[in-house]
């Protein structure tokens, strides 16, 4: 037995060679009985081995160009024999090299096996028996990876949750998934996932409330359209917008602070016709102190049956300037007033603007509303409707993606740029 110190890139010179009167009979491989190979090719032994066997006996039975033998029974005789040998001392040499593996590899996973608990100590020990044992084509190092993620799994919450999802992936899934880990860390991903899943959600459940002609209370939407400003364009995207309780109180005053809904929810105030919330952003001096409101955006939801026309608008310009009378709002804020129902007056879907652009009053039907949120999500409510979060959630995909229509007609409304 002849073995080289390093593994070769081919079995080329490697295999069973057979010689009989100093001369090579065929060329050197690897294969067996019932023409199966003793050793597969691609692995580093069959790169690493050759087996020269001395064989004058069977000089009579070496074929007439001396690539091989003819089945004489002294041939037939030895075959089996030689090969019963070979993969005797292959499998001590293997016996030594996996002992050493499975060393190696408990010393240099000390730290995490430690750690876990003595049956998952138990059922990773016999893992890494069974894999070196059974698989020798791994490579030590692969085994290594497969048992640290293995002890990891067993300290981990999930278990091996992962490893049943992995299980019911196809071959091309799989490679996706390693596309993705190539260009991904999990961290990353999930917060941009966590993120396509929330909006998706929210768009699913403001599609149905807005659609619901029996709402008994569009107060209900607000809560919603507070984390759904992104909506309405990229300069709303900010975490920085929030519920102005204190302009919220205004109006709560001007209404009767006994009106339905107004202590139960601070966040907004039940007007006679429908619901506002007012979302804020603050602006700051030079020491980054807040000095008054920079941003702020009203979304004024009308309920369902009540158009809006140039009475809902000014109703809006009435509560902006009820703000600028108390000092809530300066001329250096800028102010959006969002005002949303289910249909549009005819001639009013333009905006209203006052202070010289400074406050712009918008329209917008319920159904642009969510056709702008389907746009800003890059068409993923189609690609996605599929995906488990969207089952797990109750929402059924074809409606998810193909909604039912309402009676009126479309609108899409760009908001306006104050100059």
């Amino acid at each position: 037995m002849v073995e080289t110190n390093r593994t070769d890139r081919t079995t080329l010179q490697h295999g069973i060679a057979w010689r009989v009167g100093k001369r090579l009979v065929g060329t050197p491989n690897w294969i067996g009985l019932s023409d199966k190979r003793i050793l597969d090719g691609r692995s580093a032994d069959a790169k690493r081995y050759t087996f020269i066997v001395f064989a004058d006996f069977l000089e009579e039975a070496v074929s007439a160009d001396w690539t091989g033998f003819d089945a004489k029974p002294a041939w037939e005789a030895a075959r089996p024999l030689i090969h019963a040998k070979i993969q005797e001392m292959l499998s001590l040499q293997s016996e030594e090299k996996r002992t050493q593996a499975k060393a190696d590899i408990r010393d240099t996973l000390g730290h995490a096996i430690l750690r876990l608990p003595p049956l998952g100590r138990e059922r990773w020990d016999n893992f890494v028996d069974q894999v070196i044992d059974k698989c020798p084509t791994i490579s030590p190092s692969e085994v290594q990876q497969v048992a640290e993620i293995l002890a990891n799994l067993e300290i981990s919450s999930s278990k091996y949750g992962l490893v049943s999802k992995l299980h019911t992936l196809v071959p091309g899934d799989l490679d996706q998934l390693d596309a993705i880990l190539s260009d991904w860390s999990v961290a990353t991903a999930k917060i941009a996932l966590d993120e396509i899943q929330a909006r998706l959600k929210l768009l699913a459940e403001l599609d149905q409330k807005l659609r619901d002609k029996n709402s008994d209370e569009v107060g209900d939407l607000q809560p919603l359209f507070e984390r759904s400003l992104w909506v309405f364009g990229p300069e709303f995207e900010s975490i920085e917008f929030t519920s102005n309780r204190g302009m919220t109180k205004v109006i709560q005053e001007l209404f009767g602070s006994d009106q339905t809904g107004s202590r139960l929810r601070p966040d907004f105030v039940i007007v006679p016709d429908g619901s506002v919330g007012f979302y804020s952003r603050d602006a700051y001096d030079d020491d980054h102190e807040v000095i008054g409101v920079a941003r702020l955006v009203v979304a004024e939801l009308k309920r369902a049956g009540v158009p809006i026309g140039s009475d809902q608008k000014g109703q809006a310009w009435e509560y902006v300037k009820e703000l600028v009378k108390r000092g809530l709002v300066t001329k250096a804020t800028r102010v959006t007033c969002f005002v949303l129902g289910d249909s549009i007056d005819d001639g009013e879907a333009d905006a209203r603007t006052e202070m010289e652009g400074r406050v712009v009053i918008q329209p917008v039907t319920y159904e642009t509303f969510i056709r702008r949120a389907e746009k800003r999500m890059l068409g993923l409510r189609e690609k996605l409707k599929n995906a488990p979060f969207l089952w797990t959630a109750g929402v059924d995909p074809d409606k998810f993606v193909n909604p039912e229509q309402p009676a009126q007609s479309e609108l899409d409304v760009d908001t306006p740029q104050p100059a």
